[in-house]
Parts: C-alpha cells; sequence; structure tokens
C-alpha cells in the first residue's frame, strides 16, 4: 500500500466520522427543554466493495419520544431493529411502525426519518456508502 492510497483512505475515513458529527445537530427532540441525544456507536468498518466505499456496521440508540430528522445517506442502509419501537417515513414506501425483530431498507438518497414512542430504540445497520461523503445530511421537507 502506497503511502498516499493510505491518505485516501484516512481522507475518507475523516470524512466519514464527520459525517457522524453533522447529523447530531439535525436530530431533533419534541416537546422535551433537555434534548437527548442519538448515540451512534461503530462496530466495525471496511473498505468494501472498492476503495472508494466503505461498509459500517453501527449500533443506533435512539431515545424515546424523539424525532430523528429527515435526513439521506450516500449509499444504501439496512437496519435491523433490536429492542423499541418507531415509526419509519422512507420517502416511496408506505410508513410503518417497525419492532424488534423488523429489519428496513433506506436507498442511496432516499429520504427518512424515524419518531420513537414512549420507549427507546436500539437497531443495528450497515451501511455501504461512499467514503468522499458524510454518512448522512439533512434533508429537506
Amino acid at each position: 500500500m502506497t503511502r498516499r492510497t493510505r491518505r485516501k483512505g484516512l481522507l475518507g475515513t475523516l470524512t466519514l466520522l464527520a459525517g457522524l458529527a453533522v447529523l447530531s445537530p439535525t436530530v431533533q427532540a419534541q416537546g422535551t427543554t433537555e434534548a437527548p441525544a442519538l448515540k451512534r456507536t461503530p462496530l466495525q468498518q471496511a473498505d468494501f466493495p472498492d476503495a472508494g466505499h466503505a461498509s459500517i456496521l453501527m449500533q443506533i440508540d435512539v431515545p424515546p419520544n424523539f424525532t430523528v430528522a429527515r435526513h439521506t445517506h450516500p449509499g444504501i442502509e439496512i437496519g435491523y431493529v433490536l429492542s423499541g419501537t418507531a415509526t419509519l417515513s422512507v420517502q416511496g414506501q408506505p410508513e410503518r411502525t417497525i419492532k424488534a425483530g423488523d429489519s428496513f431498507l433506506a436507498g442511496e438518497g432516499v429520504p427518512h426519518v424515524i419518531h420513537t414512542g414512549p420507549e427507546p430504540l436500539r437497531i443495528i445497520s450497515t451501511y455501504v456508502v461512499a467514503k468522499d461523503k458524510p454518512l448522512a445530511t439533512p434533508a429537506p421537507q
């Protein structure tokens, strides 16, 4: 591996991590004075399917009575609900309630939003995304 290849890989990883930070301000609590926080925990990452993309396995913890603002990803997200329930709206799909044992797919650039109910939501998601773009970008209504 050349120095230039390592540098490109590092820049891509830093861009993805910056994207995680960018999404945090777009996540807003509904009806509270103290804003609880969405927590994303990267579990594993690999340059796959090629050097320009990353596959990221991530645990996502969403507080109760919380809205994850409408956003997109520069690739696909495949999610599996470990616990809790929420309403999931993915553009082009009917709105649905997701619960433990359910899975979902949000395609590249497809806006989606999650509203949790009275209990927290825990999801394991796999992202296959372009490394040179933020992991998540706010999407207009």
